[in-house]
């Protein structure tokens, strides 16, 4: 999910039929604008394959990863499919500059996709990759399966020392002496630039990070919505949703065909139909 706009948000949806296969899911990119009298979305872009992640850049260039191991770009102008590992699936990406992104694997391997390319820029761990986060270029953080936490200094990637063997989902890089990351079981933990520190949570699955209002909004599944201001957290919203994103002063949260969003002041939120 990423926006474009304070009303506009891009989101990325899965559709299969019941019991889910993943041969029978087929990926659609949407164009919705949300409003008081609720949403409106225009199609822009669908698959016959499972996309996993959306992230855009501040030129508009939208990169999404795929299950079939490629990352699907759009420059603005057109969409082209860009191989990344034959047989791998790509789980997280996401942007770091103009026409450039990093995509994480189920193997624990990251790429760089460059333009119509992608290379390999750290080797497989044997952990699914969850989520890749970053404040800049030179500051890049990504977690997975097992704990793992890798981080990019600009110019390699390097394996940090586990915090915890739980699966770590999210990843949120504020500033090189402020990042979070969070997964199962409400392990949660913040770096303040010489260490990591855990944040005491309840024993939730925390899906999803995003900054709002000078805090972190967590995304805990049906148990609701969460925030720390680098203390404990605390729920804010009984509402199940499972991904966050923030910006042009609007937090926005989604759950299957649900959308919500808060303006500092309110949630709203309804039922999507992308038909």
């Amino acid at each position: 999910m990423c926006e474009s706009s304070k009303t506009d948000v891009t989101v990325l949806l899965n559709i299969a039929t019941v019991p889910i296969d993943a041969d029978s899911i087929s990926s659609f990119v949407h164009h919705v604008t949300v409003s008081d009298g609720g949403f409106h979305g225009d199609a822009a872009y669908s698959v016959d394959e499972w996309l996993t992640s959306i992230t855009s850049d501040r030129s508009g260039s939208l990169f999404v990863a795929s299950m079939e191991g490629s990352v699907h770009v759009f420059d603005g102008t057109a969409w082209a499919v860009v191989p990344a590992a034959i047989g791998v699936g790509m789980n997280c990406v996401h942007a770091i500059g103009a026409s450039v992104a990093f995509a994480g694997a189920l193997d624990g391997s990251l790429f760089e996709v460059n333009g119509a390319s992608a290379r390999l820029v750290a080797g497989p761990t044997g952990s699914r990759m969850n989520a890749i986060h970053g404040c800049s270029p030179e500051c890049v953080y990504a977690v997975g399966d097992d704990g793992q936490i890798a981080r990019f200094d600009g110019r390699q990637w390097s394996q940090e020392d586990a915090l915890t063997n739980a699966n770590l989902l999210s990843v949120l890089c504020l500033s090189p002496d402020k990042v979070y990351v969070a997964g199962a079981d409400g392990m949660m933990f913040r770096w303040n630039g010489a260490g990591w520190a855990a944040i005491a949570a309840p024993a939730i699955t925390i899906s999803s990070l995003a900054s709002y209002g000078g805090k972190v909004f967590t995304a805990g599944g049906k148990a609701g919505i969460f925030v720390t201001d680098g203390g404990p957290l605390d729920q804010v919203k009984p509402v199940a949703l499972y991904r966050l994103s923030a910006s042009n002063g609007l937090l926005f949260g989604a759950a299957s065909r649900f959308f919500a969003w808060y303006d500092g002041t309110q949630w709203q939120g309804g039922q999507y139909d992308p038909t």
